[in-house]
């Protein structure tokens, strides 16, 4: 799934865009998503796929 704004993940995952928004703008802290400002609305695109749990 590639969602062209907070608000259709949103509707996808039945979370409410503030809620989301605040789980996305934490995981681009991480880099694992980034929010690309497109007109009038915020695109999230994945930069992590895939993880690998390391326990030391």
């Amino acid at each position: 799934m590639k969602p062209e704004s907070i608000s259709a993940l949103a509707e996808a995952t039945g979370r409410k865009p503030s809620k989301l928004f605040r789980t996305l703008k934490t995981m681009s802290n991480y880099g694992i998503v980034e929010l690309k400002r497109e007109r009038n609305y915020v695109r999230p695109i994945a930069n992590a796929t895939e993880f690998h749990i390391v326990a030391g």
